[in-house]
């Protein structure tokens, strides 16, 4: 499963919109949906602001 898709399967399953999650971990929700669409990547910071928001590891969000 890609990056993008299991962002959106774990925020669905905290029962969080796209809004909700960006405000959570303080960015635009312009720029969050572009992480669920694959346009862009989260830098490093945001990505640990995701992991703790989603209540989850970087290994189960990456998959490893």
């Amino acid at each position: 499963m890609s990056f993008p898709t299991k962002l959106k399967e774990l925020r669905q399953a905290r029962g969080l919109t796209p809004e909700q999650l960006a405000e959570l971990i303080e960015i635009n929700p312009r720029t969050y949906k572009s992480y669920e669409s694959g346009k862009t990547k989260p830098g490093i910071n945001i990505f640990k602001k995701i992991v703790i928001a989603l209540e989850t590891t970087a290994d189960e969000l990456l998959e490893i």
